[in-house]
């Protein structure tokens, strides 16, 4: 009832230079959902995740993954008839939104072929089950440069490439922390993360999470490896929560600038709505919380006439003071006027018309 899925067959995965390196990492072998070949379609889900890790672990050895699916013999066997292996997967699981996932012990020789680009793809040998073609084994993985599905990515992704691959699975990063700490759905992501923190520090419930699951979902969210230690998986998500909290602080910064300038714009400089009033301040609330509302109240507002002169005062009788601090007044008060001209030059003008000489410096510090 079931049947063999080779290379030609199965989705060729991208194998990046992070997973490489020494020790065991994290890879995926099959991906998750419905997986389009050359030769036919199967179906990965949860059901099928457990099937295939079940498998693995009854047959007690670890998976081979060679070159070519050499190991497959027939039409995939090697001149010489010898099938060496590239690396070992030691532990097959099935993580939702990803796949079938293995940890892999990679050999010298596949590792250096790897980063040099001679191989670039990963492709299973999957086992599927007739009536719902979805995956129930793997048997094999090997390393080709044959996929079988094109525009596959290349071997070792840019840094940019790899921030956005982040930035796309941390939704599910999040649901699976939320989940393993025992939090509802909607949870902020920013406290989710703070109490994966705390459980990783030792600072959590002990009753409410597994810590190494906790961890394993970061470390497979940002492709650390298996052997990545606590502390640096913390620091990951410090990092995360402050690029959160810098992005947040940003975009209110902006929001609020936006609404500033359509506050100016539409409101002080068609004088509809003086900067200096107590209302001003619910004016730019709603500019920046809903800056369409904003825009109708605006328009069906009337210009108001403002308040104070428009030509410096002139009192015969003003002494100098006088002059200067109701000049200020005035210019303060009157939106016109800071679109025409600067305090210090409205008060000169003001000195000069009454015979006066023009602001010392001490009087700038003093009054202005």
């Amino acid at each position: 009832m079931d049947e063999y899925l080779r290379d030609r067959l199965a989705e060729a995965l991208p194998c990046s230079a992070d997973d490489v390196g020494s020790g065991v990492k994290t890879i995926r072998l099959v991906p998750d959902g419905e997986v389009q070949s050359s030769k036919g379609t199967f179906l990965v889900d949860a059901e099928s995740g457990a099937r295939v890790a079940s498998a693995f672990e009854a047959h007690g050895n670890e998976l081979v993954i060679d070159f070519e699916h050499q190991s497959m013999g027939g039409d995939y066997a090697a001149p010489d008839g010898l099938s060496p292996a590239a690396g070992w997967a030691t532990k097959i699981f099935y993580k939702r939104g990803r796949g079938i996932m293995a940890l892999v012990r990679w050999n010298d020789r596949a590792r250096g072929l790897i980063r040099s680009g001679e191989y670039r793809y990963l492709s299973p040998t999957v086992v599927l089950c007739k009536a719902d073609r979805k995956v129930i084994a793997v048997v094999s993985a090997g390393l080709t440069n044959t996929p079988a599905i094109a525009g596959m990515d290349a071997l070792a992704a840019s840094d940019r490439e790899r921030r956005a691959n982040a930035e796309a699975e941390f939704p599910t990063l999040m649901a699976d922390l939320a989940s393993a700490l025992g939090f509802e759905e909607g949870t902020p992501d920013t406290d989710v993360l703070r109490a994966a923190i705390d459980r990783l520090r030792g600072g959590g419930d002990a009753g409410k999470s597994d810590d190494e699951a906790i961890a394993n979902h970061v470390r497979e969210a940002f492709k650390l490896g298996s052997e990545t230690g606590a502390e640096v998986v913390v620091k990951v998500l410090d990092a995360r929560i402050a690029e959160r909290d810098e992005a947040a602080a940003l975009s209110a910064e902006l929001a609020q600038q936006k609404a500033d300038l359509l506050f100016d714009t539409l409101a002080v400089k068609t004088n509809k709505v003086n900067p200096h009033s107590p209302a001003a301040r619910h004016f730019r609330d709603l500019a920046r919380m809903d800056p369409e509302t904003f825009k109708k109240v605006i328009a069906c507002a009337h210009a108001f006439a403002p308040p104070g002169r428009l030509q410096p005062p002139t009192p015969e009788q003003m002494t100098r003071v006088e002059l200067i601090r109701d000049a200020v007044r005035d210019f303060r008060i009157t939106p016109q006027l800071g679109r025409q001209t600067t305090v210090d030059a409205y008060v000169n003008l003001s000195l000069r018309d009454a015979g006066m000489p023009k602001l010392s410096e001490d009087e700038v510090r003093g009054f202005l």
